[in-house]
């Protein structure tokens, strides 16, 4: 083997380090393999995704996965609501130049800037 390699910034570790015994679920896993008279060879190669130190545990990784970025985007949806009420009232076309073009005996609904017919009373 040339010596090429040598200089890499990781070190890959040892496989006899991962051992399926101290893992129990894949002994549970292991056992009932067993049972049913089969042998899984590769199991040992699935020990290092249940090792706590390399790969953290479960529900670390479930946090990490789906909540990572939580803080952010609820800092920018605030932001976003308040740049947007902001942006609003201060652009608002005032409502007389919203009617302005509406005919005489209709009205101006301010909320959804529609111009809606009054209601005649006899």
């Amino acid at each position: 083997m040339s010596d090429e390699c040598e200089d890499v910034p990781y070190k890959i570790p040892s496989y006899k380090i991962y051992k399926v015994e101290d893992v129990p679920l894949l002994m549970k896993t292991q056992k009932a393999l067993q049972a049913q008279g089969l042998c899984d060879p590769w199991l040992r190669n699935e020990v290092w995704r249940y090792t706590e130190k390399e790969f953290l545990s479960e529900k670390s990784r479930f946090r990490k996965t789906f909540f990572s970025g939580l803080g952010i985007g609820i800092v920018l949806t605030i932001l976003t609501v308040v740049g947007t009420t902001f942006y609003e009232k201060y652009t608002k076309t005032s409502e007389n130049e919203v009617c302005d073009a509406a005919n005489n005996n209709e009205t101006c609904d301010s909320i959804n800037n529609e111009v809606k017919p009054e209601l005649k009373q006899d």
